[in-house]
């Protein structure tokens, strides 16, 4: 295994944008004319994807949908789902944002800030982009290995791969069998 070969995750891009930004809701229209912040203990999440996909979790399941843009103007349309039950107060919540997703029909992504509105330009969801771990000093475990074939592949049942990048220019870990070290740039 070379670190080279090695896929991690990546931490969020300076400015956020509205695609290849990980987003985090921050309030969810009610369907009452109401915008309430997310129950406590939740996150809601969604990832716009540069080939029309959105994905995330509603605060219960994992969704996925499309979407098409064209200037502000965003026309999402949901996918399948989880179906996991949920509490009844967070069933609510995710019902409720899903409803608010497919209500969007314009966005804008101003500072630290994306919105979601509807014709009238009531707020859908607010989002802000999700706190990722900085890529020094942070343990990262790899979730797939570029497999020498074009491919990547997920990693040997019950071994772990990971990677330290410290300050000092140099990358430490275990290969899912040996320790490994070695210098890095960025």
């Amino acid at each position: 295994c070379r670190l080279e070969d090695l896929v991690l995750e990546t931490p969020v891009q300076e400015m956020p944008a509205l695609v290849g930004t990980p987003w985090s809701a921050t309030g969810v229209n009610n369907g009452r004319g109401g915008v309430q912040s997310l129950a406590i203990g939740t996150e809601i999440t969604a990832l716009f994807a540069d080939d029309g996909t959105l994905s995330g979790n509603d605060g219960c399941n994992d969704y996925n949908a499309s979407y098409m843009i064209d200037g502000d103007a965003i026309e999402i349309m949901m996918g399948p789902s989880t179906l996991m039950a949920c509490p009844e107060e967070i069933m609510t919540q995710a019902s409720a944002y899903q409803a608010a997703l497919g209500n969007a029909t314009t966005f804008s992504v101003s500072g630290e800030n994306l919105e979601l509105r509807d014709d009238d330009g009531a707020l859908q969801v607010s989002f802000v982009p999700q706190e990722m771990p900085e890529l020094v000093g942070t343990m990262w475990s790899a979730t797939g290995v570029n497999n020498g074939r074009g491919g990547v592949a997920s990693l040997v049942a019950e071994t772990e791969i990971t990677a330290l990048l410290a300050g000092d220019g140099t990358v430490a870990g275990s290969a899912g069998c040996n320790q490994y070290s070695a210098p890095y740039t960025v």
